[in-house]
């Protein structure tokens, strides 16, 4: 849809102006409208292989190689740059020559045409349950839709039958109207600021999608500010909240208002049941867009479940946000020795995988603690929290978790503070071994000791 106010009858309409048609609306192309060099978007709630009727995604099961997050590492997706342009290159090769040939030889070769499907056959399937929470959501969204093209703030331009609108979202900006983010764990890094030097070179090519900060709450989704917004007020009830473009906001909100380029963006759209639902939009959004990392599903299983999820996932999901590597997040929220895997971080059963939360939870505070967790990266390292794991796993066995826990915390608790810093300072050796095999010495000669002076025998 082009949306202008530059075209030939505007002087006429300008005088008896539709009241739906709002000033600071430009020219607007929704068709081919791909960002050049745009990252594909999430996401710090930014889908996936697994999830139900999502499309062919390709999710990205990593393992780091490095055991430690380097700054870098803490603010970029791991996945290798390669592998991801392999992977888009696979599916942005042009299929118009091939639909060419489909359509001058379908009838010389006696192919069959194909036929769509029933369209009951594309209606989705909730539970009773769900649909009642959907239904509520439904009724919310619609309310704010409207709200949002009464809103003298908000520059909008109704189309289509449904209810749903174009919105200047820099006017808005200007306005006074806050854009937030959900709260998610991807971070775009250098995409973010690849992606914001092409839109300010070539134009915003593609509208964002957006709900409103009510319609995120109805929806069990939360939000936040973007890291580049400065702003310290209350966040207002007509905020926006972005479901796409969290990367291109993010970048426009730490430049100068007159350096921001101009943005638009349109509602979701109902499903075919005529649902609004927020977090299976943005699941699909970024399910057909973008290669997910395991540590993103985790996320969107907190989305799907909402107060119904597991604190284990919310556990995993912000230790991520605070630097940790994920396996290193998995093996401290479990107590396990390795990630928890995509596939069960889409279907497997939380009371399996956090059998030891508790436990989990309470050797993490007694390690932060000891160790701290801000600046320093020893406890965000997979191999620091591999072994923390192992260790505690000897005293499992030995007599059992409440034991054990109660044993591994007063161990940690009574750490000798030299080995703590002789840990905290490791570095790799040229001709000598790694940092990570120095903390391991360290750490276990400090756990031998503590068993002799106990007396217990693993």
């Amino acid at each position: 849809m082009i949306i202008s106010n530059s075209a030939p009858n505007a002087g006429a309409q300008a005088e008896g102006q539709d009241p739906q048609l709002k000033k600071g609306l430009h020219l607007v192309n929704r068709e081919n409208d791909q960002v050049v060099n745009e990252p594909q978007e999430n996401p710090e709630l930014e889908t996936p292989e697994a999830a139900p009727n999502a499309g062919d995604a390709k999710v990205v099961d990593e393992h780091q190689a490095d055991s430690e997050p380097t700054a870098q590492e803490a603010a970029e997706p791991v996945d290798g740059d390669a592998d991801m342009k392999d992977e888009e290159e696979k599916h942005s090769s042009s299929s118009e020559d091939e639909d060419a040939d489909s359509a001058t030889t379908t009838e010389k070769k006696g192919v069959k045409k194909s036929k769509a499907k029933d369209a009951k056959k594309y209606k989705p399937e909730y539970s009773k349950e769900h649909l009642e929470f959907l239904n509520k959501v439904t009724d919310i969204s619609k309310a704010e839709i409207q709200r949002v093209m009464d809103d003298e703030k908000i520059p909008t331009f109704q189309y289509g039958k449904g209810l749903n609108c174009v919105i200047d979202l820099s006017a808005a900006m200007k306005n006074g109207i806050e854009i937030l983010t959900p709260v998610v764990n991807r971070n775009h890094g250098k995409d973010q600021i690849t992606t914001g030097d092409s839109v300010r070179t070539w134009g915003a090519q593609q509208l964002l999608l957006v709900i409103t900060r009510e319609m995120a709450l109805a929806a069990n989704i939360q939000v936040s500010r973007f890291s580049n917004n400065p702003s310290k007020d209350q966040i207002g009830d007509n905020a926006l909240v972005a479901i796409n473009g969290n990367g291109r906001l993010n970048y426009v909100y730490g430049l100068k208002e007159d350096e921001r380029p101009q943005l638009y963006a349109t509602f979701i759209e109902p499903d075919a049941l005529g649902i609004y639902n927020p977090a299976k939009a943005m699941e699909v959004i970024n399910t057909d867009r973008s290669m997910w990392k395991t540590q993103d599903l985790v996320q969107k299983r907190i989305l799907d479940e909402g107060e119904k999820s597991h604190q284990g996932w919310c556990f995993v999901n912000e230790l991520v946000k605070k630097g940790y590597m994920y396996q290193a997040a998995c093996q401290t929220a479990t107590l396990n020795t390795d990630r928890i895997n995509k596939r069960d971080v889409n279907t497997g059963s939380p009371t399996n995988i956090f059998t030891y939360f508790n436990s989990a939870q309470k050797i993490h505070e007694a390690m932060v603690k000891k160790f701290g967790e801000d600046d320093d990266k020893t406890l965000k390292t997979k191999e620091f929290s591999k072994e923390i794991s192992e260790l505690w796993k000897k005293l499992l066995k030995h007599k059992g978790e409440q034991w054990a826990t109660e044993q591994f915390v007063e161990f940690i608790q009574n750490f000798r503070e030299d080995k703590k810093n002789e840990i905290l300072n490791a570095k790799n050796q040229k001709n000598g071994p790694s940092k990570d095999d120095t903390r391991k010495t360290i750490l276990n000669e400090q756990f031998n000791q503590f068993l002799g002076k106990k007396s217990i025998e693993i």
